[in-house]
């Protein structure tokens, strides 16, 4: 699983937890889906 935690800058935070994750804060975007590893 993957984690993503976001801090804003009012002092909120969101904690995201899955496969697809996507979010776009005031122009900047960040987005992850799945994963390209194989881990052994």
């Amino acid at each position: 699983m993957l984690t993503v935690k976001v801090m804003s800058p009012d002092g909120g935070e969101e904690i995201h937890c899955g496969l697809s994750i996507g979010f776009n804060p005031n122009q900047q975007s960040i987005s992850v889906s799945g994963w390209t590893r194989t881990f052994s």
